[in-house]
């Protein structure tokens, strides 16, 4: 409860061991033990710091879950020393201050049950004073249990008292671990914080993975998911590292983190991207048999969000499915895989509608593929998406107003870092460029126009013309009729012998073929403003492509738009790209919710690679100069 000791003068004056276990080595009683009176409990034979006593019996479903309890502040505190069992001299490696494993410190074995799976939480008391001499020292630690050891599930919370060296004895006396009330402010400063329950809109709007890279070669903050779960150095994969998750006797085993509750608001929209292989057992070969398009675990990577509600005793879990998910493993090819979706939650069981009570926690599960199949992940984004942007840790602008300036829309360039110069985050260095697909998207230093010391941005791993890189725009400038100018140096090489793109390929003048670089634009409105009957036109010599998407909410288009008089060259010198754009009522105008411009185009398998990339307004409705309109986009 609240003010209960739970284990006070453990063995102090009874000499046996109660309730306590050994957890490696040997348990016994010394006297005298503290104050040269009594017993204390004595742990010997140990081969390892993680050896000790530990203890079954903390009441979790009182003390742990309910009301608040999972964010209250705990106490520990006992008499220790340490010495060393072959000479019976003192241990004098210990100091405190660096967290050094060689001194006394709390280990908690987290239990959870659906499924069955374990976590650890060591505690060390950085402030304790470690004598040279032998002597008995005090011990004290408060702490909270961080958000990602908490889950309604947790079933045992076992303390095990641990630390020094192999080899060493550890005396414990007066063992206290206690639950302080609510109103506790411990005076110490406490070794573990809690993350604010609130959480405002900058934090929720970054990636809520942390480690999401795996850059230091490290699983912090992940977790196994009913898995054996270890960090691969693959010397393959453009980030260097990646978790591997193996034993997996599920399609919902893999690899988890919990995220703050507090940023999934009814409403947000999220990006939910990482990089993927599956390997088959025993052999490691690739895994070939994933259709996406079959929305199913058995057989493809999934997102398995898993989510409680404040007084609900139920789990409640959403899958989510990439069905346009390309996969590029083969019996021949072991190449990594991009799961990329664009997410908004439609299950009002996760929101606080109806009644329902707000979510307390969330965790998100990188899960999928058949039972015993070896799991990879890298590069692993769960973002809440803004209307105007993807946005970054550190935002490098400010929000866009919902109704905008003239001299706002009609400024140098919407698009941001477009001469790929601007480091957003280590984890995400083309931020605000995003892929289109399943390819992937990143910086190619000194590679970039004229070949200096600056980048330029590739698109690569795109097994088809249509993969390509992009930015959300904000939609207000997107005035009806109005005219846009891109302009961007580009050239392309094959991703496999870095050979250049040369015209036999390339041809600009071949309105047939997707193999020249290409503008894409994606727009959407509301349905019930929008005719979805597909069309196809030619203006002003150039021939447009219009795809259209119908759901519930929205017609997508998807426009096409070339540059005919664009020079290519056989020796893979940079080329400049200049297309001109008219919109037309059904893909402008104030009704447009969304916009996505993507440069695309090339043979399957190359590499395109933009720099100085600019999209500009040149009228807000149509009233651009007609000779330069026509002079520079006899392109389809």
């Amino acid at each position: 409860d609240d003010e209960s000791i739970l284990w006070d003068r453990v063995n102090d004056e009874h000499n046996v061991v109660g309730p306590w276990s050994a957890f490696g080595g040997k348990l016994g009683v010394e006297t005298p033990g503290y104050g040269n009176a009594g017993h204390a409990m004595r742990a010997y034979g140990r081969t390892s710091w993680a050896t000790g006593p530990f203890f079954w019996h903390v009441d979790v479903a009182n003390c742990v879950h309910g009301p608040s309890r999972s964010t209250a502040t705990w106490r520990f505190s006992a008499k220790v020393k340490l010495y060393y069992e072959s000479t019976g001299l003192p241990v004098t490696t210990c100091t405190p201050s660096t967290r050094s494993l060689d001194c006394p410190v709390v280990r908690l074995l987290l239990k959870y049950n659906a499924p069955e799976r374990y976590s650890w939480l060591t505690l060390h008391d950085t402030s304790m004073v470690w004598p040279t001499d032998g002597s008995w020292t005090d011990m004290e630690l408060f702490f909270s249990l961080p958000e990602e050891n908490y889950a309604p599930d947790l079933e045992i919370m076992a303390p095990m008292l641990v630390g020094g060296p192999s080899g060493s004895v550890a005396l414990w006396d007066n063992v206290v671990f206690q639950q302080l009330p609510g109103d506790f402010t411990p005076t110490a400063t406490p070794t573990q914080t809690v993350s604010p329950s609130s959480s405002p809109t900058v934090y929720c709007t970054k990636n809520m993975f942390q480690n999401a890279d795996l850059a230091q070669g490290t699983s912090t903050h992940w977790w196994p998911w009913n898995s054996q779960m270890t960090v691969l150095n693959d010397s393959n994969n453009e980030y260097e590292y990646a978790l591997q998750a193996s034993s997996r006797g599920h399609s919902h085993s893999g690899v988890a983190q919990r995220v703050d509750p507090a940023c999934l608001q009814a409403g947000t929209t999220w990006l939910i991207s990482f990089t993927v292989k599956l390997l088959q057992p025993e052999t490691g070969l690739p895994y070939t048999d994933c259709d996406p398009t079959l929305s199913s675990g058995q057989y493809c990577p999934f997102v398995n969000i898993l989510y409680h509600k404040a007084g609900d005793d139920q789990l409640h879990n959403k899958e989510i499915y990439d069905t346009a998910m390309e996969w590029k493993q083969s019996s021949s090819n072991n190449e990594w895989n991009r799961f990329h979706v664009i997410w908004k939650p439609d299950d009002d069981l996760f929101w606080p509608a109806r009644g329902y009570e707000p979510l307390s926690y969330v965790i998100v599960a990188v899960v999928g593929g058949p039972a015993n199949t070896t799991l990879l992940v890298d590069n692993l984004q769960f973002e809440q998406l803004e209307r105007w942007e993807i946005p970054t840790q550190s935002p490098s602008q400010s929000p866009m107003p919902s109704v905008a300036p003239t001299n706002y829309c009609d400024r140098y360039n919407h698009f941001d870092n477009g001469d790929g110069e601007t480091y957003a985050t280590s984890s995400n260095p083309t931020n605000p460029w995003l892929p289109f697909g399943t390819n992937n998207v990143g910086l190619a230093a000194g590679t970039g126009y004229s070949n200096t010391s600056n980048n330029s941005i590739r698109a690569y791993d795109r097994a088809s013309w249509h993969r390509g890189v992009g930015q959300w725009m904000d939609p207000v400038c997107v005035t009806q009729n109005s005219t846009w100018h891109l302009s961007a140096m580009v050239k392309l090489v094959d991703q496999e012998t870095g050979q250049p793109i040369t015209t036999s390929q390339c041809n600009p003048k071949n309105t047939m073929s997707n193999y020249c670089p290409m503008l894409r634009v994606f727009t959407s409105k509301p349905t019930n403003t929008t005719s979805t009957t597909s069309s196809s036109s030619n203006t002003g010599g150039r021939r447009r492509r219009r795809k259209l998407v119908q759901d519930e909410e929205n017609v997508f288009q998807a426009d096409l738009y070339r540059d005919t008089n664009m020079v290519w060259n056989d020796d893979g010198d940079w080329v400049e790209l200049n297309i001109y754009i008219q919109l037309n009522p059904s893909n402008s105008g104030p009704d447009v919710n969304s916009i996505v411009p993507f440069l695309v185009g090339g043979p399957p398998n190359s590499v395109l690679y933009i720099d100085d990339v600019r999209m500009q307004r040149t009228s807000a409705d149509g009233s651009s100069s007609t000779a330069e309109y026509a002079a520079t986009t006899t392109s389809a």
